[in-house]
C-alpha cells in the first residue's frame, strides 16, 4: 500500500476488511493487510469506534457489529419502486408482522421524500400495514426470514 495514502482512505480500508471477516481480526493482522505498524490501527481505534459499529472480542480482534452497522446504499427512483413493490408483495402474502422490513420502508420514504412525495407516502402506509397490531406477532417466523 502507498505511505502517502490518508486516513479517511484507510479507516474505509479497514471498514472493508471487518466486513469480510465477521469473526474479526487483530490489530496485528489489520496493519499487516494494510501494510502499515499496529499502532497505526491502535490509533484509528478511536476513528473507527465513531465512525463505524466497531468493537472489540472476548478474544481481542476488532469486529463491525451488524446489528448496529449502517450502509449507504444509492438507488434510483426505480430502484426504490421495485424495492417498494417487493415488499408490498411480501406484506400482502403475509398474516405475520415484520418490524425491519417496516423500518426499512419508512427509511426509503424518509429518503424520498423531496424526490418523490407521493412514493414516499405510499412507502410510509407500506409500513404501517406490516406493523399492524391485527397482524400476528411470531418470533419464529422473524428469526427464520
Amino acid at each position: 500500500m502507498e505511505r502517502a495514502m490518508g486516513k479517511a482512505e484507510r479507516l474505509l480500508q479497514i471498514e472493508a476488511l471487518l466486513l469480510d471477516y465477521p469473526d474479526g481480526l487483530s490489530q496485528a493482522e489489520i496493519a499487516r493487510r494494510l501494510g502499515v505498524n499496529r499502532s497505526t490501527v491502535y490509533r484509528y481505534l478511536p476513528d473507527l469506534t465513531a465512525s463505524f459499529a466497531v468493537y472489540e472480542t472476548d478474544d481481542g480482534k476488532l469486529a463491525i457489529d451488524r446489528d448496529h452497522y449502517l450502509t449507504n446504499v444509492r438507488l434510483t427512483l426505480h430502484e426504490s419502486m421495485a424495492l417498494h413493490l417487493a415488499a408490498r408483495l411480501m406484506a400482502t402474502r403475509t398474516d405475520k408482522q415484520n418490524p425491519h422490513a417496516a423500518a426499512a420502508l419508512r427509511k426509503l420514504g424518509l429518503a424520498l421524500e423531496k424526490l418523490a412525495p407521493r412514493v414516499a407516502e405510499h412507502l410510509k402506509m407500506s409500513a404501517e400495514v406490516m406493523e399492524d397490531q391485527a397482524q400476528r406477532h411470531d418470533p419464529v417466523y422473524l428469526n427464520v426470514l
